[in-house]
């Protein structure tokens, strides 16, 4: 007898099985799932109604590929998709429709958050592409450097998840994590490669740009010698971080110290420091 996870699997695989059952009895309901874009779809559409008049105005830009997994990065980056898009960018926006990053769903829930993802952005298509990762073709075959690069990002995707620099493949646990990771950036690296080399887009925007998807999807960028820019939010408010053909998680700052640190310090610099380092012992936001 079918468990419930193998009967969701078999129906995931069956034609058109999510969709009628998106339709009849999801579509229109409050969603449980943990995967969840409704308050995006919700306001989304007045965000576009409000950057159209600058996107039928802006001079032609770049054509970016932007790309996001886990549902609070495809919230972002619906967002900032439509700032680019009103500034005269041609953005496509990739996306990876993934909750548990580590562990495999089944196909049929699988399958229908790729179509709560679709619904979600769909006031987005007139000014921005949507594409999901997985329904991407892959290419043929992966360089070395690719394949040795998704070999270490799988290994630090099981040291995140685990949150210890030790991963046991003896250990079965540990071993299925890191085979899971490796599959399933492998597929990215293959579906990435192969939509960059025909698109050729003139920069790549990922956020993290080191451990899953994100990471693999930055490599596959730089290996084909596109220009990447990837983000991360830090503790202040309202401030992002930014990195150029860098991850932005290796904090990498050797510029600032070769043309900040020959300055003077003045005391206000002294003040905003001293203030920072309160912050943090006393456990409250600073900025």
């Amino acid at each position: 007898m079918l468990n419930k996870n193998s009967l969701r699997n078999f129906l995931g695989e069956l034609p058109l099985a999510a969709e009628l059952d998106y339709a009849l009895r999801q579509k229109n309901r409050a969603r449980k799932d943990h995967y969840n874009l409704s308050r995006l779809q919700k306001s989304l559409p007045r965000a576009v109604a409000q950057v159209k008049p600058f996107i039928e105005k802006a001079p032609a830009g770049k054509k970016i590929l932007f790309f996001a997994t886990l549902h609070y990065w495809i919230e972002q980056s619906a967002y900032i998709s439509l700032v680019l898009a009103g500034l005269g960018h041609k953005v496509t926006l990739l996306t990876l429709h993934y909750s548990e990053w580590h562990k495999e769903m089944d196909k049929l829930t699988q399958r229908q958050r790729g179509l709560h993802t679709r619904d979600a952005l769909s006031s987005l298509a007139t000014f921005v592409e949507h594409a999901s990762l997985l329904d991407l073709k892959p290419a043929s075959d992966l360089p070395a450097s690719l394949k040795s690069d998704i070999e270490e990002i799988s290994l630090w995707d099981a040291q995140y998840t685990l949150m210890r620099e030790e991963v046991d493949m003896m250990d079965a646990g540990d071993k299925a994590l890191y085979d899971l990771r490796l599959k399933r950036n492998t597929f990215a690296a293959l579906a990435a490669l192969e939509w960059m080399q025909v698109n050729k887009p003139d920069v790549v925007l990922i956020p993290n740009g080191l451990i899953l998807e994100m990471g693999i999807v930055f490599r596959v960028a730089r290996h084909l010698n596109i220009p990447a820019v990837t983000f991360e939010f830090n503790d202040q408010r309202e401030q992002i971080w930014l990195a150029q053909n860098t991850s932005i998680m290796r904090q990498d700052t050797d510029y600032l110290v070769r043309d900040r640190c020959s300055l003077p310090m003045t005391e206000e610099m002294y003040e905003r420091l001293a203030d920072l380092e309160n912050a943090r012992r006393g456990a409250r936001v600073w900025g």
